[in-house]
C-alpha cells in the first residue's frame, strides 16, 4: 500500500496528496516491535502500510490494519502518544513528521485547509469508535463495567 491509497489522503486534492506524499518516512519494523509507547512526544502521524499491528491502551488491544492512521489525537494537539504501538508480526510504516508538515504549510498555507478537514474527519471517526466501545462495555455484565469503563475512558 502507497500512503496515497490510506484513509488519511483519500479524497484530498491531488495536489495536496503529491506534496503531503513526498514528506512521507517508510520504517520497516521487525516481528515483536514497537513504534512508540505512551507517553513519547506525539509528533509523528503513523499510517500502516504493510503488516499487522496493535495499539495498545491500558488492557485494551485493538487492531491496527494496513491503511489506517495512528496517534492523530497526540498529533493533533502536541500530547504525548496515549498507547503503544507494536506488531507482532512486523510490517511497515509510513511517518508523517509534524516540522515536515508545518514547513510545507508555511510554503503553501492555502494547500492546509485541505489537509486539516481531512484530519478533522479521521478524528471525529475515531472518536465515534470510542464511543461505540464504550456503549459496548456499558452493555456487559455489571461486575465488569468498572473496569471496562476505565479503560476506555483513561487517555
Amino acid at each position: 500500500m502507497r500512503p496515497a491509497d490510506t484513509e488519511l489522503l483519500v479524497g484530498l486534492h491531488p495536489e495536496v496528496v503529491r506534496r503531503v506524499r513526498r514528506r512521507f518516512e517508510t520504517l520497516r519494523i521487525p516481528a515483536r516491535g514497537h513504534v512508540f509507547q505512551r507517553g513519547d512526544p506525539g509528533e509523528v502521524l503513523v499510517v500502516v502500510l504493510d503488516g499487522s499491528f496493535v495499539w495498545e491502551v491500558d488492557a485494551e488491544l485493538l487492531p491496527v490494519l494496513p491503511g489506517e492512521v495512528v496517534g492523530l489525537t497526540s498529533f493533533l494537539t502536541g500530547e504525548p502518544y496515549t498507547g503503544r504501538l507494536s506488531t507482532p508480526s512486523g510490517g511497515l510504516l509510513g511517518l508523517l513528521h509534524r516540522e515536515r508538515l508545518d514547513t510545507l504549510w508555511a510554503r503553501y498555507p492555502f494547500l492546509a485547509i485541505d489537509f486539516e478537514l481531512r484530519l478533522g474527519e479521521l478524528l471525529v471517526a475515531s472518536l465515534r469508535r470510542q464511543n461505540e466501545r464504550l456503549v459496548a462495555a456499558l452493555h456487559q455484565p455489571l461486575h465488569s463495567v468498572p473496569d471496562a469503563v476505565r479503560n476506555l475512558l483513561q487517555p
